[in-house]
């Protein structure tokens, strides 16, 4: 990732509170400081977060313990301040039909589980580098 002034701010949803808690361990264990977690099981608690937060970065379950990933998807895209933050969602399902609902949603990228925790961490990171070239095109 690339050296950044402050921590990347990744809101983590997932479908339960140790889910998001054990996910949001895993990627601090991977990246270290260049991450700031904010995890969450709800996507109510999830949009809130967003409207008081800078968020940079955004990993969601598709099935969000209270709340629907792709709804969440669509009500972060709807927020001017989340207009343009990479969302990447976790799925159980690896169907076409599944991953373009998540990418009809607004989602940046949709990854299957099981997840292979250095396959997580290669596509935040490339997220990441996206969304960087972006801005420095702006």
């Amino acid at each position: 990732m690339a050296v950044t002034e402050s921590p990347i701010a990744v809101l983590v949803v997932e479908a339960s509170p140790q889910a998001a808690r054990d996910l949001g361990q895993s990627l601090v264990e991977r990246f270290g400081p260049r991450l700031s977690i904010a995890t969450t099981a709800s996507s109510t608690e999830a949009l809130r977060i967003a409207r008081q937060r800078q968020i940079d970065l955004v990993v969601a379950n598709v099935r969000c313990g209270e709340g629907d990933g792709l709804a969440l998807c669509q009500d972060l895209r709807a927020m001017p301040t989340m207009a343009d933050v990479p969302i990447l969602l976790l799925g159980d399902q690896a169907t076409a039909q599944d991953k373009i609902a998540g990418f009809s949603s607004g989602a940046d990228d949709y990854v299957v589980r099981p997840i292979d925790a250095r396959l997580l961490a290669a596509r935040i990171e490339l997220l990441w580098r996206i969304k960087r070239m972006e801005q420095l095109g702006d």
